[in-house]
């Protein structure tokens, strides 16, 4: 079965959040990760890294959502 976006996020996220990697929902707000700002530019440069794309400052700063950050990596 092939991994989904969220799928391939989620390892990322756990590195930096408390939160069960397994509750992530496309609905869960970044805010609710309990992220540092350092933290949530760690898991920018991750998913840079795991799906071979650049998420430029601009665009960072407006996910609010694990959605805006799937939708992102697969307009790009």
């Amino acid at each position: 079965m092939p991994q989904t976006t969220l799928d391939r996020l989620r390892p990322i996220i756990a590195k930096y959040s408390t939160i069960d990697p397994f509750s992530l929902e496309p609905k869960t707000t970044i805010a609710s990760l309990s992220l540092d700002s350092l933290d949530f530019v760690e898991i920018i440069m991750g998913a840079e890294e795991e799906f071979e794309i650049t998420i430029p400052d601009e665009a960072a700063e407006r996910m609010r959502t694990v959605q805006d950050v799937i939708e992102y990596i697969g307009k790009h």
